[in-house]
This record gives C-alpha cells, sequence and structure tokens, in this order.
C-alpha cells in the first residue's frame, strides 16, 4: 500500500467511547453487593466470616496498648481493653523487625484472614502484633494461637477493670 492508496479525507467521527461513571462498576468502597435472585451461586465463598470492626484512631489503639490486659505467645501479643457494648474491634501491629514492606502487609494479611474467623468477645478492644514467625506459621496454629490469646486477654482485661466500671 502507498501513499496514494489513501484518502485525504478524515473518516467520518465514530461514537465517543464511553466513559462509565464513578458508581459504575458493582465494586469498590461503600457498594452495598447484593447477590442475585436467580442464577448459579458462586461457590468461593464457602464460609461466611465476619472480620472484627478496625481501631483507626492512634489514641484509640494507644489507649488500649497503655490501659488493656497484655499476654505474649511466641508469635504473637494481644492487647485486650473492655469497651462496653461494642462489637469487637481490632488493631494489627506488625514491626519493621519482621522484614520489608512485602513481608509485614503478608503478615498483616493472615492475621486479619484469621481474626475473620476468630470468635471474638464483645465489648472488647484488641491490638495484635506478629513478628517475622507468623509468615511462617501454619494457618491453624496461628489461628489457634490468636483465638487463645485473644480469650485470655479478654477474660484478663475483665478481671483487672476498675471496680466503678460496668
Amino acid at each position: 500500500m502507498s501513499e496514494k492508496d489513501l484518502s485525504a479525507k478524515h473518516p467520518a467521527p465514530e461514537e465517543e467511547a464511553r466513559i462509565p461513571k464513578a458508581d459504575a462498576y458493582s465494586f469498590g468502597a461503600g457498594h452495598n453487593r447484593q447477590t442475585p435472585e436467580e442464577g448459579a451461586q458462586p461457590n468461593f465463598c464457602l464460609v461466611q466470616t465476619s472480620r472484627p470492626g478496625r481501631l483507626r484512631l492512634k489514641a484509640d489503639i494507644d489507649r488500649v496498648v497503655r490501659s488493656g490486659a497484655r499476654l505474649k505467645g511466641n508469635h504473637l501479643q494481644v492487647a485486650a481493653l473492655e469497651t462496653g457494648d461494642t462489637p469487637p474491634l481490632m488493631a494489627l501491629a506488625v514491626g519493621r523487625m519482621a522484614g520489608g514492606a512485602v513481608v509485614r502487609n503478608r503478615i498483616k494479611r493472615r492475621l486479619r484472614a484469621a481474626a475473620a474467623e476468630c470468635e471474638l468477645a464483645e465489648g472488647f478492644a484488641y491490638v495484635v502484633w506478629g513478628d517475622s514467625e507468623v509468615e511462617r506459621m501454619d494457618y491453624w496454629e496461628l489461628l489457634e494461637a490468636l483465638q487463645s490469646l485473644t480469650r485470655r486477654a479478654a477474660k484478663k482485661a475483665e478481671k483487672t477493670k476498675s471496680p466503678g466500671h460496668h
């Protein structure tokens, strides 16, 4: 094909490219997902888990760490503080000694997954620290250790609460 075979005229404008609106996709923050009434159900969600709420404010995390009951396991530490009639709240912490950002994030993902399966006591806030060995632990061993530490820390926090608090 040579230049003389090409038309000098511009082609007719085509339909404009469709740019979806910000809420066009069914995923993302704040979207309320609903399962379809009909059709095949997804087979990848075998266990319905509920993640504990997150402790977000540094002041709240510091209060749990300072005033809460603390327990140490082999590779985990837990602080628990009674908060009243609230759903369980949790913050995760992994120090830089555990490794680089990728390793620390992997440890936090494992802790978050285990926390979603734990039966956490209502009315408590927890701060959980994990070290580098959490990455290599068997998942069921991690789940058992986290469940045991959170349960014992909540009992210890109940015993040590001030007399005027209920």
